[in-house]
C-alpha cells in the first residue's frame, strides 16, 4: 500500500471529504472496465465528483461496521475534488496495469483512513447553553461511546468519565491538589483507586463490577472511605453488588452527572456566566490531562455552543 500511503502523506486525503471521495471511487469502480476513465467519475456539470457525498461514503462505512459519519455533502463540492479524484483513478489504473489491482483491499484501506481521522478527532460536546449542564454530560457520554464503538473494544466512555472527574477536582482544589492517571493503568503501588484524597478513595466507572466491590472492602480495611462515582442508571445495581458483599451502607455511591453539576454550579457562584467559564476551564483541563497522562488525543475533547 505504499503507493496509497504516499497520496495520504501529501495531505490531501487528511479530511471529510476528501475520504469521502476515495471511498466513492473505489466503491463506483467496481462496476466500470479497465482501465478505467477519470471523466466517468464526474458529475454531469462536470465541476463535481458523481456521487460522492457523505449520505454514500456513510453507506459504505457502515458495511464496515463504522457508524461515524463523513458528513452529508462528503466531497462533491470542494476545492480541488476533482483533482483528488484524478489522482486516485490514476493510482488504480496504475495498479491495473501492473496485475496487482485489488479494490477490496484499497476499499478496507480508505475505511482504514477513515477511522484513524475518527480515532483522532477530538470528541465533540455542544453545550447548549438552553439545556441543563447533566443534558450536555449526558449528550459528552454518548458522542463517548460513539467513539468508543467505532474503536472496536477501546475503552472510551469509563476513561472520559474518569478524567472529567480529575479536572472537577483539580477545578475545586487547584493545580497540584489531585494526582492524575492514566485510565489504563491498574491501582498499583499501593494507590487504592483512581483518586485518593485524604482518607476518600474515588472509583470513577460507567459499569460497577463486584470485583470494584472488592476493591472498595479493602479500601475499608485500610481505614479508607470508599467513593463510587458512576452514571444515574449503574446506580442501583452497584448498591445491590455492595449489599451482597456485607458492604451495604459503607460505600458511597455517586452519580457522576450531579457530582460534576453541582460543583461546576458552586464554582460558579450560580450565575449562568460564570458556570459556563467554569465549563469551559473545566474542558481546558481535562484536555490538559489527557495529553499529560493518555497515549492517544482520541479521548480530547472540542466545547463548542
Amino acid at each position: 500500500m505504499a503507493d496509497l500511503e504516499a497520496l495520504v502523506d501529501g495531505g490531501r486525503f487528511a479530511t471529510t471529504g476528501p475520504l469521502a471521495i476515495a471511498l466513492v471511487v473505489v466503491d463506483r469502480a467496481r462496476g466500470r472496465d479497465m482501465p478505467l476513465d477519470a471523466f466517468d467519475f464526474r458529475a454531469a456539470n462536470s465541476a463535481q465528483v458523481a456521487g460522492a457525498g457523505g449520505v454514500a461514503a456513510n453507506r459504505i462505512l457502515r458495511r464496515h461496521g463504522v457508524t461515524n459519519s463523513l458528513g452529508s455533502e462528503g466531497g462533491r463540492t470542494s476545492r480541488g475534488s476533482i483533482d483528488r479524484m484524478e489522482e486516485l483513478v490514476a493510482l488504480l489504473n496504475r495498479r491495473h496495469a501492473a496485475g496487482d489491482l485489488d479494490l477490496d483491499a484499497v476499499e478496507a484501506f480508505w475505511v482504514q483512513k477513515a477511522r484513524d481521522y475518527f480515532n483522532t478527532t477530538p470528541i465533540a460536546f455542544r453545550a447548549d447553553p438552553a439545556l441543563s449542564l447533566r443534558m450536555a454530560l449526558r449528550e459528552l457520554l454518548a458522542q463517548a461511546e460513539l467513539r468508543q464503538k467505532s474503536m472496536g473494544g477501546v475503552m472510551i466512555v469509563g476513561a472520559v468519565m474518569q478524567h472529567i472527574v480529575g479536572a472537577v477536582l483539580e477545578l475545586s482544589l487547584g493545580q497540584g491538589g489531585v494526582t492524575h492517571h492514566g485510565s489504563n493503568q491498574n491501582d498499583a503501588k499501593g494507590r487504592g483507586g483512581d483518586f485518593e484524597l485524604e482518607d476518600a478513595v474515588l472509583h470513577v466507572t460507567n459499569a460497577p463490577t463486584a470485583q470494584l466491590i472488592g476493591k472498595c472492602r479493602a479500601n475499608l480495611d485500610a481505614g479508607g472511605r470508599p467513593v463510587i462515582i458512576t452514571n444515574p442508571k449503574p446506580l442501583i445495581a452497584a448498591e445491590v453488588l455492595a449489599d451482597a458483599e456485607g458492604l451495604g451502607g459503607r460505600i458511597e455511591f455517586v452519580d457522576f452527572e450531579q457530582f460534576v453539576c453541582v460543583q461546576l454550579y458552586s464554582l460558579g457562584g450560580f450565575k449562568a456566566l460564570d458556570v459556563r467559564s467554569q465549563l469551559t476551564r473545566l474542558i481546558e483541563i481535562y484536555n490538559a490531562i489527557i495529553d499529560q497522562v493518555e497515549p492517544s488525543p482520541s479521548l480530547r475533547v472540542a466545547l463548542g455552543g
